[in-house]
Formats: structure tokens, sequence, C-alpha cells
């Protein structure tokens, strides 16, 4: 009997070490702030920001009512959330195929986000390996439809 117990904990911490081995985790708020994807979304996004701006500071020297300005200020607004918000949606879709494709080619079984995970050993931090990954990976199909 206790044979059986001791082999069935040993089986299971085998397994519980193999897949272990399967789960990695990345920090997916670097990944949006330097990888050359979300650099470059938010380089778009700051020239809208500075046209708009530049724009409003234009019709103001023009001596433009406030209440036009108000209401140009709101519609740029929504015209930079669309643009946000689609822009968000392309980067989405390519870093959900860049993680899959990671995923797949290095064997990971399951991969998790760093931000809710309270700890983690740096073995399983692959942060810096899916980065390069994924600015290659950017290159090739940032103008995939």
């Amino acid at each position: 009997m206790f044979k059986l117990i001791l082999s069935s904990v040993f089986s299971l911490f085998i397994f519980s070490a193999v897949l272990a081995q399967s789960i990695v985790f990345i920090d997916m708020q670097q990944v949006v702030s330097q990888s050359q994807a979300g650099k470059e979304i938010q380089g778009k996004l700051n020239k809208e920001v500075e046209k708009l701006k530049k724009e409003i500071e234009s019709k103001q020297a023009k001596g433009e009512k406030q209440e036009k300005l108000q209401k140009l200020i709101i519609e740029k607004q929504k015209e930079l959330n669309r643009m946000r918000q689609e822009m968000a949606g392309k980067f989405m879709k390519i870093l959900e195929k860049a993680v899959k494709e990671f995923s797949q080619k290095n064997g990971y079984d399951l991969v998790l986000d760093k931000n809710p995970i309270i700890y983690g050993s740096s073995k399983l931090n692959k942060t810096k390996e899916f980065l390069n990954f994924f600015n290659n990976y950017y290159k090739k199909h940032k103008n995939d439809k």
C-alpha cells in the first residue's frame, strides 16, 4: 500500500514537473511599450494629437468661438478613439498570431500574461525572447490583413 501511494506521489511530481516546463509567461505591457509595433502605434497616435493641438491653437489665435472649439475637440477626440481602437485591434490580431506561433515553435502549452501572476520563477519569464520574436514577426506580417 505504501509503495502504491509513494509511486502515485512520485508520478504526480514527475507529471507536474513536465507540465510546468511547458508553461511560461510574458509581460504583455512590456511587449506593448517596447515592441516595434507598440512604438509605431504610439508614434502615430502622438502625431495625431499634435495635429489636433496645432489645429485648436490656430483656431484660437484666429478668434474662433469657444463653443465651436469645444465641438471640434469632442469630434477629434472621437476620431482619435476610433483610430486607437482600430490600431489596437490590428495590433492584437498580430500579437495573438505571434504568441501562437512562438508557443508552437518552442513547445509551450500555456502562455500567461505576467500581469495577474503574483510570483513566477524567472526561468518561466519569456518576455525578452518573445519581444525579439515579435519584432521580427511584426516586420514580416504588419501589412497582412
